[in-house]
């Protein structure tokens, strides 16, 4: 009874084998040409009303009573609407620690000229909190002190 058992299997295993590696080569294959042709690679940071729909956000943010604020940042376009969803979980917190908010966003620009660079502004008619898009795509949480250069602690990354 072994026997047929055996011989049931092989006849069963081989094609298997053969089928999944045949999809693991073009699975192979298809990222290969991905890289070579530039397709899959993320577009140059735009922004989000050129894109419309929606950009995410995500980091760790510094808190001054807890490990650090796991952030996520999600703006969404429809049309000429622009809603947001910020969510927030205060890490080594005691519950609850984990609060989302949502409301409305604009786009603004701030500096001179060249050195302008796009802001988004959540909730601007009441307490905003503002982000500056970072050329690379990420955005930098703006905080009451005046900073130049980027900081990396107050830093989002795209998803």
């Amino acid at each position: 009874m072994a026997a047929p058992m055996t011989t049931i299997c092989s006849r069963v295993a081989l094609p298997l084998a053969a089928c999944l590696l045949a999809l693991a080569s073009a699975g192979c294959q298809r990222q290969q040409e991905s890289a070579s042709t530039g397709a899959g690679t993320q577009p140059p940071p735009a922004e989000v009303a050129d894109l419309g729909g929606e950009r995410v956000w995500q980091g760790v943010l510094p808190c001054a009573d807890c490990l650090g604020i796991d952030t996520r940042l999600v703006l969404r376009q429809v049309g000429a609407t622009r809603r947001y969803v910020l969510e927030e979980t205060y890490l080594g917190a005691a519950e609850p620690n984990r609060f989302e908010r949502e409301g409305r966003w604009v786009e603004t620009r701030e500096g001179q000229d060249d050195a302008a660079a796009t802001v988004y502004v959540l909730d601007p008619d009441r307490a905003p909190r503002r982000f500056r898009l970072q050329p690379d795509g990420g955005v930098e949480l703006l905080t009451g002190d005046v900073r130049h250069d980027p900081a990396p602690e107050y830093r989002l990354q795209r998803l």
